[in-house]
């Protein structure tokens, strides 16, 4: 097989959120760039990483050897990043739950659902676009305040809590 260069991505990613089931942004994603209605998460550190995990049931007959056949268990898609700008605005996604009023971030001990857009590199002069309309933050938030050593990053896990139909991943020309 040949080697297509071209498609080998190598670049940035900006997350956003919105109140879940927010409409996917219309217009093409582009760097970063302000999106009606979704609030960008800022500077990660590491980027922005996806991951799709599946749990296979496999079914067996004793007449074979092998699976005669498998069938998806649970799955979770997942969006993860370590936000490297610490508002509070992060603070709250990060934990998952709560609000904030003028300048105070109260925790909740419900998780709140928000809609996650990804804007990223894809080859070409394309960008990809991943839109999921309903995400819960399920990560353990560990904020460690040293003097020169590191700054403040707050880790983010974002698991999509809408059926696998619902999210998708287009390929966008700007």
């Amino acid at each position: 097989m040949a080697v297509t260069t071209a498609n080998v991505v190598v670049g940035h990613a900006w997350g956003y959120t919105a109140p879940a089931d927010t409409a996917e942004p219309a217009t093409a994603p582009g760097t970063g760039g302000a999106l009606a209605s979704w609030t960008q998460w800022g500077a990660t550190e590491e980027g922005v990483g996806l991951s799709l995990e599946r749990d296979i049931t496999e079914h067996h007959v004793e007449e074979s050897a092998i699976q005669v056949f498998s069938t998806p268990g649970t799955s979770t898609f997942s969006i993860n990043a370590e936000l490297a700008e610490s508002t509070l605005a992060n603070w709250l996604l990060a934990a998952g739950g709560g609000s904030i009023a003028s300048s105070v971030l109260t925790f909740s001990d419900t998780l709140n659902t928000v809609g996650v857009y990804v804007d990223m590199e894809a080859p070409s002069t394309a960008r990809r676009a991943v839109y999921i309309p309903r995400a819960q933050s399920v990560g353990s938030m560990d904020v460690q305040n040293r003097r020169a050593e590191q700054k403040q990053l707050l880790g983010l896990t974002l698991n999509s809590s809408c059926t696998f139909a619902e999210i998708k991943i287009t390929d966008k020309t700007p």
